[in-house]
Formats: C-alpha cells, structure tokens, sequence
C-alpha cells in the first residue's frame, strides 16, 4: 500500500515538471560551426570551458556586438528559414567549445556590450526563434576567442 502511494504522489510532480519545463526533452543547444571548430552554448556555466557576459555600458565592454537590420551588413548572420524540422545544427558535436553566458563575468571574461551602435567589433543578424541575439553574441566571440578580431591591410604599390 505504501508503495502504490509513493507512485501515486511522485504522478503530479512529474506532470508538473513537464509544465514547468515547457517540453519533455530539451531543445538543441544553439551552436556554431567553422572550419576550425564548433562553438556551442550551454546552460551549464560549470561544464563551460568559456564564459562570457553582457553590460549595458559600452565604456565597460570588451568586446562590441552591432545588432543590424539586414543580412547583408553583417558579418554573421543567424535566420529561420530552414524547411527540415531535423536540422539542429551542431547537434551534439564531440569535442565542441563550451560556451556560457554569465551574470558574474570574471576579470578574464569577455564582457559584451550589444546593441545598434556602428563601429563594433562584429555586427550580427538575429531573426530567430530559437537563438536569441545575445546567444548569438556568445557564439561569435567565443569563436573569435574573446577578442576583438584582428584587422590586416595590405597597400599595393604604385
């Protein structure tokens, strides 16, 4: 009797979860894939080997991220325009670079300032609904290992 009681109370705990949750399994994981490496978020700041965080202080920033209204301005675009309901990305990618987006951001944590301003480090294109602009944000810069990137010119000779 004790035992059909146990099942019977864990029941709604376990329907509540799933409420709570919104979903029974999670979603993928938003991810970004180069030819050098796969940069994934992750929700777990623990199991992270990146972590970045976000001000409203551009002063404060290390990195600038421009939001912009077209693709063709950006230098990363992310869109939900994919027709296969299967295509996840990443999926889970062996050996991809773990990234978290942090409230407490250390000393050597990129910390992100994002928003329409011109003359940013990278300039992004967000219309998604499942990556958000500041997940995108992470993504690029762990990428771009926290650093602004570097710019190379070249002058031809006369």
């Amino acid at each position: 009797m004790l035992r059909i009681g146990l099942v019977a109370s864990t029941i709604p705990l376990f329907v509540l979860g799933l409420f709570a949750r919104g979903e029974l399994t999670a979603a993928p994981a938003a991810c970004l894939m180069s030819a050098e490496q796969a940069v994934q978020i992750t929700p777990s700041p623990g199991l992270a080997q990146f972590h970045v965080g976000f001000t409203k202080d551009a002063r404060r920033a290390s990195v600038h991220v421009q939001l912009v209204d077209t693709p063709e301005n950006a230098d990363f675009a992310i869109a939900d325009d994919v027709s296969d309901p299967a295509a996840d990305g990443c999926g889970s990618i062996r050996g991809a670079r773990l990234v978290a987006i942090t409230s407490q951001a250390r000393n050597s944590d990129p910390l992100i300032y994002l928003g329409p301003e011109p003359g940013a480090d990278y300039r992004i294109y967000v219309r998604s609904k499942h990556i958000t602009p500041a997940e995108a944000a992470a993504l690029v810069v762990a990428a771009g290992n926290g650093e602004a990137p570097m710019t190379t010119a070249a002058l031809a000779a006369p």
